[in-house]
This record gives C-alpha cells, sequence and structure tokens, in this order.
C-alpha cells in the first residue's frame, strides 16, 4: 500500500508500548491488595449513601516523583490511619499523572526520569509496583485519571479517583467515569464554576459507550452500565468556595437535579488561595461543618514529608521530601490535623 504523504507530517516516530494484561502479568494483584481496594470502594460506597457514619480522608503529595520517599510517607500515615479508622477513612492520594496548563512534566507514569525521555513503559511498571506496596502496607490508594487509558493499567489497584479541575469539563473523561469500577469525584473548574461538576457527575451516571482500549491493548468500543457514585469536589476558583453557604448552595444544586448532595473539599489549590500554610484553617472549619452536614463526606489535604515546594533544575540535587509541583504540608502537621479530626468527630458519632 502506497504510503500517504499527508498522514503524520509532525510524527517523528512511533514507540511501542506493552498493554495492561501484560502489566498485570508483571505485577499481579496480591490478596492483601485486593482486599484492600475492594474493602475500600464498599466503604466509600457505603459512605456516599449514609450506610457508613465514617468521613474520607484523602491525604499525600500533589504529585509523586520519588519512589521512595513517597512509601516513606505511606509508612509514616499507618499508625494514626489505623488508630483513627473507626470515624475517618484514610486513603493516600497518589497522582502519578499532571494535568498542564503549558507544556511541563506530566507525571512519573508517563516521564519518570523528570528529563522529558518519557519512558511510558517504565513509567507504568513503577507506578503499578508503589500502588501495590503501598496496598499491601495497608493504605488504600487514590488517584487522579488524566489519560482516559490509564484505568486499564493501574484502575484495580485504586480505591478512589477523581476528575481534575482542567478535565471536568471532558467529555470524554465523563464518559470513562461512567465505567470506572471505583466512586468518582469530579472537581469544579479552576474559575470556580460547580455547573460543569455537577453535568459531569449526571454524565457519568448513565450507560455511555466510548473508544478505549481492552486488556489486550486492543482498541474497542466500550459499553458502560453507567456509575451511580460520582461525588462533586470543591476545590476553590476565583475564591474559596468551602463555607458552609457555598456547600448548601452546591447540595441545593444537586437536590434540584435529582442528585444525591454529595459533597468533598479539597483544602488546596483556590480554597487556600494557593497558600499551603492556610490548608489546616481550611480543614479545620470543613471539620466543624462535618459535625452538622451529612452529606459533606469528605475532605482533601496536600500533605507529603516537608513542607513548600521547589523545582527540578539541571544539575540541582533535589531536597528529600519536597514537592516538585504544588506546595504541600508537612508530615506533623498533617498527623496533628488527623488527630483533630479525630477527637472533633467523635461528638457527631
Amino acid at each position: 500500500m502506497k504510503e500517504s504523504t499527508l498522514q503524520d507530517t509532525r510524527i517523528k516516530e512511533y514507540s511501542n508500548t506493552s498493554s495492561p494484561e501484560w502489566l498485570w502479568e508483571l505485577l499481579p494483584l496480591s490478596e492483601k491488595a485486593r482486599d484492600m481496594v475492594m474493602n475500600t470502594r464498599k466503604a466509600i460506597e457505603d459512605i456516599i449513601l449514609g450506610k457508613d457514619k465514617r468521613k474520607i480522608l484523602v491525604i499525600g503529595s500533589c504529585s509523586v516523583h520519588n519512589i521512595k520517599e513517597t512509601e516513606e510517607y505511606t509508612r509514616q500515615v499507618i499508625d494514626i490511619a489505623e488508630k483513627v479508622k473507626d470515624r475517618l477513612l484514610v486513603i493516600e492520594r497518589v497522582n502519578l499523572e499532571k494535568p498542564r496548563t503549558l507544556a511541563d512534566w506530566p507525571g512519573i507514569m508517563e516521564d519518570p526520569d523528570m528529563d522529558g525521555s518519557c519512558d511510558i513503559e517504565t513509567g507504568r511498571y513503577i507506578s503499578r509496583q508503589l500502588l501495590l506496596n503501598i496496598n499491601e502496607m495497608g493504605i488504600p490508594c487514590a488517584t487522579e485519571y488524566v489519560n482516559t487509558s490509564t484505568p486499564q493499567y493501574i484502575g484495580d489497584l485504586i480505591a478512589w479517583s477523581w476528575v481534575g479541575a482542567r478535565t471536568t469539563e471532558s467529555q470524554m473523561h465523563k464518559r470513562m467515569a461512567s465505567g470506572l469500577s471505583t466512586s468518582v469525584g469530579f472537581k469544579n473548574s479552576p474559575q470556580g464554576s460547580v455547573d460543569s461538576a455537577i453535568n459531569a457527575v449526571i454524565t457519568a451516571s448513565a450507560p455511555n459507550k466510548f473508544p478505549g482500549i481492552k486488556p489486550n491493548g486492543m482498541e474497542a468500543t466500550i459499553h458502560s452500565i453507567g456509575n451511580p457514585y460520582g461525588i462533586i469536589v470543591l476545590r476553590g476558583g476565583d475564591k474559596p468556595n468551602y463555607s458552609s453557604d457555598d456547600i448548601k448552595a452546591v447540595q441545593d444544586k444537586l437536590k434540584a437535579k435529582g442528585v444525591k448532595p454529595v459533597v468533598v473539599v479539597d483544602c488546596s489549590h483556590g480554597n487556600s488561595s494557593k497558600d499551603y500554610r492556610k490548608q489546616p484553617d481550611v480543614f479545620r472549619d470543613v471539620i466543624t461543618q462535618m459535625q452538622t452536614n451529612e452529606g459533606l463526606v469528605g475532605v482533601m489535604l496536600e500533605s507529603y514529608i516537608n513542607e513548600g515546594n521547589q523545582k527540578v533544575l539541571p544539575d540541582k540535587e533535589l531536597q528529600y521530601g519536597v514537592s516538585i509541583t504544588d506546595s504541600c504540608i508537612n508530615l506533623p502537621v498533617t498527623l496533628e490535623l488527623i488527630e483533630y479530626a479525630f477527637n472533633e468527630l467523635g461528638g457527631s458519632k
């Protein structure tokens, strides 16, 4: 067949990648990890339905860039997660992909060497291994899905997932969410509008057909049955949107649309005015509201070993345990906030 002179005029080359099944065989799901994922997913669904009165607490770095550091973070939160489990369901945010406004680092799954080489094969392998390790340590995992093929590679190791502010309006992501095996959060727009997130919850709850890949890597039309466990995630915008009035307004909108008025608050981004040091204030306010608002089911923190963030610069060694994307609160502050939430929510049980 004659090669077209009009196709791929700006493509330099193709690099083959392996199928999801290949990765599953290399790193199979262990019995302990399977139980962790299955039990946590069921607990989250029960929390959404009001059958489980605990609250969801999602903690972890803005993005994973160092496997050993991330595992060290996990080890540091295991004991307190066990201590508070009767009131708080602690889940670690393990963000392996990063949505970008400009051309920048897309996350460890796509560019594990952080040098633009984009060794996707290695990135997927180490990402799945990390998720497997964290689950086996005793902490369930949550993640943001950026690429719609990613769930096939790691979805069996994820207990909760969300679609970010930049992609909540994406029709492909809404349809993808309709087939996810986890409950799914939709963040409000970067400017603060919640309408797109509400529309996403409704779209994802219905059966959908969309292009995707099968476990063997072949392209297929995917037929989903719909995801009834959609959640609005308030992350602020041009101004914070975690006040009781803001949350009530969102819940009223959801009720008017016939959607369960379930909300999670992300303490970072616009809700902290992009100042990580304000996250504790947002967190404490949300915990207080949780005592009287059953539909406020969860809260998220951007947290890592050490506070702040750093830039990746040529020939400069990275500081240990410091985020390379959004600024985070440190571990001591995180542990203190978990203890605070446990004590405060004791009165509402």
